[in-house]
């Protein structure tokens, strides 16, 4: 099947070479005032990515527009684009910005309070409950968006929760290490017979750039076995319904015996599900088929 992330990686090469003159045109011109084309040409690269649903570039030349022309409107557009991809840290920093830009008398904040209200939401999913608590006491009292009030007071009240809740006696949370998590997304883990770790992921250690250099590029379903000096090297798991190309595979869970697998097969539109598919394998002499 085509892989829909194809249809972008034309364009992308277009906006990478240009890119790359444009930046060395700059180095060249470093004593010179940067040309509004620059700007311009970074924001139609971030206006396509994010048709496409392509949200981690679109928040990349997003964040490069704004070195260029610090606009309020682009903060925006990153600080969402941050909270949608669950990148609270990157979201914190954005909300902040427009959080603390004051209105002047030539130029009017229009994000505030709104912006305190996603802000608080940010700090609150960091376990940084009191600072969370301050900004949605204080959106409550600046906002007239009744619905929104309503809201920020439930998150309140769960921030307030989880700041008076113990923490779990005899828990420890450890890292599993480099040859089980890389530096892009692993999810759904399931610990089989205290020593098989499975998990989704892509297993890749650079962030996905789609710019024609790269293609067909699928989260798979992934082992890794416990030892005494930690897990192995995670492996791809193979066989049955899981030797699919053109699948993004996920979401997978376990029975108690380690002899029935369930997960999905999937298939996206940039980063928007497109379909998604509930399958099974079951455990063989030979493995899973």
């Amino acid at each position: 099947m085509n892989n829909p992330l194809k249809k972008y990686s034309g364009s992308m090469k277009y906006f990478t070479i240009t890119l790359l003159l444009a930046f060395f045109t700059q180095l060249s011109l470093s004593a010179q005032p940067v040309s509004g084309s620059n700007y311009d040409q970074l924001m139609a690269s971030a206006e396509l990515a994010e048709s496409l649903s392509d949200y981690y570039n679109a928040a990349e030349y997003y964040e490069l527009s704004y070195k260029e022309v610090r606009d309020l409107n682009v903060a925006f557009k990153i600080a969402s684009l941050h909270t949608q991809l669950r990148n609270y840290v990157k979201a914190e920093r954005w909300w902040a910005r427009l959080v603390n830009r004051r209105s002047t008398r030539k130029v009017r904040n229009t994000f505030m309070p709104e912006a305190r209200f996603d802000y608080a939401k940010a700090l609150k999913m960091q376990g940084k409950y009191q600072d969370a608590i301050e900004h949605f006491q204080l959106y409550i009292s600046e906002s007239e968006d009744i619905a929104r009030i309503n809201l920020a007071k439930n998150q309140l009240a769960g921030a307030k929760m989880a700041l008076e809740m113990d923490e779990e006696p005899g828990i420890t949370v450890a890292n599993a290490g480099k040859k089980v998590n890389s530096k892009y997304s692993e999810a759904s883990p399931v610990l089989v017979n205290d020593n098989q770790l499975y998990f989704a992921g892509y297993k890749r250690d650079k962030l996905l750039v789609i710019d024609g250099k790269e293609e067909d590029v699928y989260s798979n379903i992934y082992m890794a076995s416990k030892g005494e000096e930690g897990f192995t090297e995670a492996e791809p798991v193979a066989g049955g319904n899981l030797a699919r190309d053109g699948y993004h595979l996920g979401n997978l869970t376990i029975s108690p015996d380690g002899e029935k697998m369930f997960f999905t097969r999937a298939t996206l539109n940039g980063n928007k599900l497109a379909t998604s598919e509930l399958y099974s394998s079951s455990m063989g002499a030979n493995g899973w088929g």
